[in-house]
This record gives structure tokens, C-alpha cells and sequence, in this order.
């Protein structure tokens, strides 16, 4: 189990709720933790393609399915209940909570394929991550059938998006500059550097120095793309992670809170946007305060308490049958006939 991988995706998560509910004080914190985000799906999607599923396409799928979708349907209907039962005017509030007006737009938000981030109204606001990351999940589905030379020289060659669109085209490269992240993971899997213990340590602990300190030291923020500042905190951080990530990806016996932290970080990341919006419009709680941060925090935490035991386990179940299932063809150890001079006689 990556007991320390579950405990950063909770981590990562909170940056985003507080990043929402109180922007002035942590300006980057949130984008620069959705790119952790797809760092670490980059990792952990290899090392579920090349070892858990190798040569079970199908069944890759499948768990890719049931781990993205269940819990996203499931806040998408609640924020159906809530632009139906809530009043008209709080619904493009700071949550960006939009009824779909079209068929088209009800498809993209039901698959999550076929829309960017830009231009499009998102019934669950950070539902544009996902949509970026199920792209990218075909591209290392699809990537899993070259040969490995040729796939590494493809992450090589997305190591260098960011700056093309920084530098040469001006773009904003949250979304379209996301392969240098599934790439850097791809890379820690592939290529499992290593990396001195001290550049680890030194790496994590400067995290949060890039994630929350510098940005307002600067006084950066993420509506301003174009800066050089900006996108190099866009190039610093997933390097920092990637650098620490032999470390937090150090596998250890299971741990029920490390596991229960990470199935929080889903859930959280997803439905808190809804409690932005509820308690600045309902409640009067003041947009961009602590005080939003923590009730915010303290509602997410119930709701998603409670997807966790409605949803999350009992799918998780599900997955995990799928992924004790043979490879067709397989042969059982317990099969396979011992030599004559090893089998046991009978007493």
C-alpha cells in the first residue's frame, strides 16, 4: 500500500478546497496541486497497466470505470438537486454550478470526453481535471502497446509542451500543457530513478514553499498565465514531487487511515465547490475568508464521509475482484505438479 501517496492526495485535495474557498491567500495552490494530481495518476496509471492489468486490457478499463465515475455521477446529481431546489440567482456563483442546456452539453458532462476547460459550463466545477485526465489515461492505455523505447522518447518529447506554449504561442497551459505532468509520472514508473535520499527530503519540504509561500512573496496568481513567474511554478513543483516520489511512493503494510485519507481525497476534491457556493449565498459566510475555508472544509468532510461508505467501498470491492481475476490461460501455482523427489507421501 503508498500509505505516504494516500496522505499527499488528501493534502493535495485540501489545497484545492482552500484554494476555492479563499483565493487572495493561497493564489496557485490549487491549479499547481490539480498538476500533482496528474503526476501522480501518470505514476500510479503505469504501474497498473504494466503490473496489475499487463495483458488484461479489458479489465483495465473496467477499474479505470469504476473508480472514476461512480463518485463522479453521484456529485453530479447533487449538483442537479441543487440548481433545482436552490433559488435561480445563486447558480453561477463562485462554484460555476450550470444547469447543461443542450444535449451535447449533457453527454460532456455525463463522459467527460469530447470538452476542454475553456468556454464550457461545469455542473461539477473541478469535473475539468477529470476531463483531462481521461484523455490522458487513453493516451497511456493506447501507449502501453508501443514498443518501450518508442513510448519513452513520446514522454520525452512532452517534457518540452509547456514551454513551447509558454514561450512560442502564449496559451494557457493548465490543460493543454498537462502531458509534462502524466509524463514525469510515467517516467518515475518506467525509469524508477534513482535519486539521493537528501534530494528527496529536499525536494518534499520545498512542496509547500512553491505551493503556498512564493506565489504570494511574489504576488502571482493563476489569472495571470502569461507570466514567466507563473509557469515556472507550473515547471517547479511537479519537478519537486517527482524528485520526492521515491519516497512517498515507498509501498507499507496497510494502514486503515492512510487508506481511508485517500479515499477521502476523491469525494472532497470534487463536491466542496458546492459548499463554497451553499455557504457565501445561504449562509453569508464571507467569499475568500478562513472562515469559509473551515466550514467549507468541516461540510466537505461529512459529505465525503459518507460517499465513502455509500459508494467508494462498496465499488471498491467490486475492482478489487477484478483485479484477483487470471490472466485467461493462467495456471495456478497450487496446478502445477511437483517434481517426484519434492512431493510429499502420504503418513
Amino acid at each position: 500500500m503508498y500509505v505516504r501517496l494516500n496522505y499527499m492526495r488528501f493534502l493535495l485535495a485540501m489545497a484545492v478546497l482552500g484554494f476555492h474557498a479563499n483565493i487572495p491567500a493561497i493564489p496557485l495552490a490549487g491549479p499547481l496541486a490539480v498538476w500533482c494530481f496528474f503526476l501522480l495518476s501518470g505514476f500510479l496509471v503505469s504501474e497498473i497497466l504494466y503490473d496489475t492489468y499487463r495483458h488484461r486490457p479489458g479489465d483495465f478499463l473496467i477499474n479505470r470505470f469504476l473508480r472514476i465515475y461512480p463518485i463522479y455521477w453521484v456529485t453530479f446529481l447533487l449538483g442537479i438537486a441543487l440548481i433545482l431546489f436552490l433559488p435561480e440567482g445563486t447558480r453561477q456563483g463562485v462554484a460555476n454550478l450550470y444547469w447543461p442546456e443542450s444535449y451535447r452539453q449533457w453527454f460532456w458532462n455525463l463522459t467527460l470526453f469530447g470538452v476542454g476547460t475553456e468556454g464550457f459550463m461545469w455542473t461539477v466545477q473541478p469535473a475539468w481535471s477529470l476531463a483531462v485526465e481521461m484523455k490522458w489515461y487513453l493516451v497511456l492505455f493506447l501507449g502501453s502497446f508501443l514498443p518501450r523505447n518508442l513510448l519513452l522518447a513520446f514522454y520525452a518529447l512532452l517534457l518540452t509542451t509547456p514551454a513551447i506554449l509558454h514561450f512560442q504561442f502564449g496559451e494557457m497551459y493548465l490543460e493543454n500543457g498537462a502531458g509534462y505532468c502524466f509524463a514525469l509520472g510515467a517516467f518515475a514508473y518506467h525509469l524508477k530513478p534513482r535519486i539521493y535520499p537528501c534530494v528527496q527530503f529536499i525536494s518534499l519540504a520545498l512542496l509547500p514553499v512553491f505551493l503556498f509561500v512564493t506565489p504570494l512573496y511574489l504576488d502571482v496568481h493563476i489569472f495571470q498565465y502569461n507570466k514567466t513567474l507563473v509557469w515556472l511554478h507550473f515547471m517547479i513543483v511537479p519537478l519537486l514531487l517527482f524528485l520526492a516520489l521515491p519516497w512517498l511512493s515507498k509501498k507499507s503494510d496497510a494502514n486503515r487511515l492512510s487508506e481511508f485519507t485517500g479515499q477521502l481525497s476523491y469525494p472532497l476534491f470534487l463536491s466542496h465547490t458546492y459548499f463554497v457556493y451553499i455557504l457565501t449565498v445561504h449562509f453569508d459566510i464571507a467569499l475568500y475568508s478562513w472562515a469559509l475555508v473551515t466550514w467549507v472544509t468541516v461540510a466537505s468532510l461529512v459529505l465525503s464521509i459518507l460517499m465513502v461508505f455509500c459508494v467508494e467501498r462498496p465499488v471498491a470491492r467490486v475492482r478489487v475482484s477484478i483485479r484477483g481475476r487470471l490472466v485467461p490461460g493462467a495456471v495456478l501455482l497450487s496446478d502445477v505438479p511437483l517434481p517426484k523427489e519434492t512431493r510429499k507421501t502420504p503418513a
